[in-house]
């Protein structure tokens, strides 16, 4: 419960902030498909390549649920996939902020459109680090609840 707490405090804080610096246009703004398709794709496909179906359930029950039960060896297995997920889904967000950026740079006849383009560019960085923080929040919690128990 105290996750799911955490987890509303915090998309609430960064939406207020967003809201208070551009308004509603500020949060539309963030909110780039284009983005989260270029993150959240490949990271997904990895998670799913690089484990097999199981252990992916079970990663994701020890992250967002208290009663699922483990043995260390799993334990650790679900941190490093949740880890490895959080990882590769930040450097697609570095890979999509180096196409959208050159992309952008292909052509500089209309200098009033830099800033707007380099504002989705660097969505894809945003919706990176976000992945990665709570990729690294969910081990820390499977960590701290296996050290409770032990």
């Amino acid at each position: 419960m105290a996750f799911f707490i955490g987890l509303v405090v915090i998309v609430a804080s960064l939406s207020v902030g967003v809201f208070a610096g551009g308004g509603p246009t500020g949060l539309i703004n963030f909110l780039q498909i284009p983005s989260v398709i270029i993150v959240l794709g490949p990271a997904l496909v990895f998670l799913f390549a690089a484990a097999p179906w199981e252990r992916v359930k079970l990663s994701l029950k020890l992250a967002f649920s208290n009663e699922a039960e483990a043995s260390e060896e799993e334990i650790e297995r679900a941190c490093q996939l949740l880890n490895s997920f959080g990882v590769v889904g930040l450097l697609f967000a570095i890979i999509g902020f180096i196409v959208g950026l050159t992309l952008m740079l292909q052509d500089l006849s209309y200098p009033e459109r830099l800033g707007p383009c380099m504002a989705v560019v660097s969505t894809n960085l945003y919706y990176g680090v976000l992945l990665r923080f709570l990729c690294y929040w969910a081990t820390i919690r499977i960590k701290n609840r296996m050290l409770i128990d032990n």
